[in-house]
C-alpha cells in the first residue's frame, strides 16, 4: 500500500506542475521566474491543467485517509484495499492526459473507474 500512496502523490505532483509547463511555454522562462504580477489570461489548456489539479486534490483528500486507515483498522481486507488503491492511482494517472486532451466521454469513464477504486478501499475497511 505504501508504494501506491507514494504513486498517488507522484501523480498529484505531476498534475500540479503540469500548469507550470504550459505556462512557461506560453510566457517564457524569464517571465515565469518573475513575479508574474501581469500574468496573462489562461488558455484552454492552462485552464484544464488547473481544473485537473483541483480535481486531483479533491480526490486525494479521500484517498489518503482511506489508505492510512487500511493500515490501522483491524479486519481490513488488505487485498481489496490494495486493489482499490491500484485502480485509483492508475485511473488518476490516465485521467490527467485525458483531461488535458479534452476527451469528453473517456475522461468521465476514467474518472468513474478511479472513483470505483476509492469505493473498493472504503468497502475493504468494513
Amino acid at each position: 500500500m505504501l508504494f501506491w500512496i507514494f504513486a498517488a502523490l507522484a501523480v498529484y505532483l505531476i498534475s500540479a506542475y503540469s500548469h507550470s509547463v504550459f505556462l512557461v511555454s506560453r510566457i517564457g522562462l524569464e517571465a515565469y521566474l518573475g513575479s508574474r504580477d501581469n500574468a496573462p489570461d489562461d488558455t484552454a489548456i492552462l485552464g484544464r491543467a488547473t481544473r485537473a489539479t483541483a480535481n486531483m486534490a479533491e480526490n486525494m483528500m479521500i484517498f489518503v485517509p482511506l489508505a492510512l486507515l487500511s493500515f490501522v483498522v483491524e479486519g481490513t481486507d488488505q487485498a481489496m484495499a490494495l486493489l482499490g488503491a491500484q485502480i485509483f492511482v492508475i485511473g488518476r494517472a490516465l485521467y490527467l492526459p485525458s483531461y488535458l486532451a479534452a476527451i469528453p466521454v473517456g475522461r468521465s469513464v476514467i474518472f468513474t473507474v478511479a472513483l470505483f477504486g476509492l469505493g473498493l478501499m472504503a468497502v475493504a475497511l468494513v
